[in-house]
């Protein structure tokens, strides 16, 4: 007889080591509540996935990652295909046998969705090679409050609602979900399909872009680095332009986020022409040591009547205009923005006008203007002077006479013997040509009536123009492409001008837009009104501001009211609609980032500590 060996229990010895990690790691003192558990200090609780759409989007589980401050665990339990059919089975039996019964119509609607969706799995189980996985998602939620907590919580619920995802806190159970933070508890079993969905999740992914000559823009939301050339142009990523639009609500970090990139720009030997809605670039242009444009600043101002300071045409162009003749024309344009119901005969006088007003200074069309002084340009008061004189010629017929009165109460309403003759009435007293930054402020005309903001705008854009056809020619003189220079211009608030009201702006910025790329020079834009720049109107405005938004290459999106979502989905359709809804829950200075091509991001612009103190704003510290 064989005799039996003899077992004996292991010791288990717990060493010093153990008992400090233990009192390190376990909770000195746990407090339940009915819908959350306090441990130590802190507050925390769960909330458990139990609903989902019947598709869900690529990348979903990998977005929830980004929420702050939550840790989300995933528990998975392959299915048996033969009980994954059998599940299909009883659930379609089930939906069958509920059509007997009396249901309402939305009822009855969901159930047969619910059967067609059910019958779609049964057929890719069956004849794709499909499996189904058993999962439960959870999110582990802690605050310092118990206020803080409940907000996190509904934080959290209203984020899956986005994705369609219904949630609970399992109340009366924490102390077991606590477990759940290192034990499997696959306890909900929401099947999911493996191949065609769960594959698809991607949980831990990475992103990041890289420019060759990019500056460091910032992380993205996964922990990847952004290094953006925002001047690069590549056909390979249909990144052909330099344009840029941000948008975002006030306190988003837009206007530091505009300011840095724009420091950027600069710092790697580009231009940049900024129109200052708010007087925000003050500072920064004394910074940076740039020139500031001030209509009220008698060191700063513009003569409307001067001409390019450079004589430069446009061969490529068959459009294109010689110094004199595009003088005239912004001219007339600038009277036109100022008097929108300007009709043709005046709009003609006016021309006939400056043209004896330039002779009489002694300026043709053969001048040459960077020759001619600034105080040897005709002024808004000398324009007026040479109407009048037209008016006291005799022979005048009537109707002759009621154009030029007309065009006199116009210029004149610009002189200096009227009220905004401070903004107009005057010779040029700066030069930008030679200054890589330049600040227009335009702060103190944001009060005044439209049609005067209008005029002043064009005024500046026109300006602004001048500086690209200069920066052209200087880059055709160089010998090395890697010399090249770029030129930004950049519009703050730019639904002031870029709006439905303002069809001859509209139109002018569409021409920039479409030009740009040409000259190396590329129009940013930030507004934290979307919804200006599309009133509900299905006019030719309307259709003109939704291409120049196609037209733009880099769209930026930042925090959002929840109001704007459907305006900036139908303005930026490369966003899907679950990702503008998480832009309302942003960060200053976070956002989506598209660069063309299918390509966009999540990242939150990098500003230094010490650039921040001088570009204002409501960004908040790092």
């Amino acid at each position: 007889m064989a005799k039996k060996k003899k077992t004996t229990d292991k010791e288990e010895r717990i060493s010093e080591t153990d008992l400090m990690f233990l009192k390190l790691a376990l909770p000195r003192d746990i407090v339940r509540e009915s819908n959350h558990l306090k441990i130590n200090e802190c507050y925390r609780t769960y909330v458990v996935a139990y609903s989902y759409p019947s598709h869900i989007e690529d990348l979903m589980i990998a977005r929830l990652q980004d929420l702050d401050g939550v840790i989300i665990t995933l528990d998975l339990t392959p299915t048996p295909r033969n009980v994954a059919l059998q599940n299909i089975s009883s659930s379609m039996q089930e939906l069958r046998a509920r059509e007997i019964n009396d249901q309402k119509d939305a009822e009855a609607l969901q159930d047969s969705y619910d059967y067609s969706d059910l019958q779609e799995l049964h057929g890719v189980i069956t004849r794709a090679n499909e499996h189904i996985i058993s999962h439960t998602l959870r999110f582990l939620v802690t605050g310092q409050t118990e206020n803080e907590l409940k907000e996190n919580v509904k934080n959290v619920r209203d984020t899956l609602k986005i994705y369609g995802i219904e949630s609970y806190v399992p109340e009366n159970e924490l102390l077991m979900e606590y477990k759940t933070t290192t034990l499997p508890a696959d306890t909900v079993k929401k099947p999911l399909p493996l191949y065609s969905t769960l594959s698809r999740q991607f949980p831990f992914r990475y992103e990041s872009h890289y420019d060759p000559n990019g500056t460091y823009f910032g992380p993205t939301a996964s922990g990847g680095q952004v290094f953006l050339d925002p001047t690069l142009n590549d056909q390979s990523q249909q990144r052909l332009s330099y344009d840029l639009v941000l948008c975002g609500v006030k306190g988003s970090g837009k206007s530091a986020t505009m300011k840095s990139m724009i420091q950027d720009i600069i710092c790697c030997g580009h231009r940049a022409i900024v129109l200052d809605e708010e007087g925000e670039f003050t500072d920064m242009v004394k910074k940076l040591g740039g020139a500031l444009v001030s209509p009220f600043d008698k060191s700063g101002r513009i003569n409307i009547l001067d001409f390019p300071r450079s004589q430069l045409t446009d061969p490529d162009d068959p459009s294109a205009l010689s110094a004199y003749a595009a003088g005239i024309s912004r001219v007339e344009t600038f009277f036109k923005q100022l008097v929108p119901d300007m009709t043709i005969l005046e709009s003609d006088a006016l021309k006939s006008v400056l043209h004896r007003l330039y002779h009489r200074f002694g300026i043709t069309e053969t001048s040459n203007p960077s020759a001619i002084p600034a105080e040897d340009m005709p002024s808004i008061s000398d324009a007026l002077e040479e109407i009048q004189q037209t008016l006291d010629q005799p022979e005048l017929t009537d109707s002759r006479r009621e154009t030029y009165e007309n065009l006199e109460s116009y210029v004149r309403s610009v002189s200096v013997q009227e009220g905004f003759g401070a903004l107009f009435d005057c010779k040029s007293s700066i030069d930008i040509s030679s200054a890589p930054f330049v600040v227009i402020d335009l702060s103190l005309l944001s009060q005044m009536e439209p049609r005067v903001y209008n005029a002043m705008l064009y005024a500046a854009l026109s300006l602004s123009w001048q500086a690209v056809y200069e920066n052209r020619e200087y880059n055709r003189s160089l010998s090395e492409e890697d010399q090249r220079r770029h030129l930004v211009i950049a519009i703050t608030e730019a639904h002031r001008y870029l709006n439905t009201k303002n069809p001859a702006g509209l139109e002018f910025i569409e021409k920039l837009v479409r030009r740009a790329r040409k000259y190396d020079a590329g129009l940013w834009f930030d507004s934290q009104r979307a919804r200006d720049f599309m009133p509900a109107s299905n006019s030719e405005s309307a259709e003109k501001i939704k291409t120049i938004f196609e037209l733009v290459q880099y769209k930026a999106v930042l925090k959002l009211d929840s109001a704007s979502v459907p305006v900036m989905q139908e303005l930026f359709p490369q966003f899907t609609e679950s990702e503008l809804l998480s832009a309302t829950s942003f960060r200053p200075g976070q956002m989506l980032l598209s660069l063309g091509n299918g390509v966009k991001l999540r990242v939150r612009k990098h500003i230094p500590e010490d650039d921040l103190k001088y570009f204002g704003g409501g960004r908040e510290r790092e």
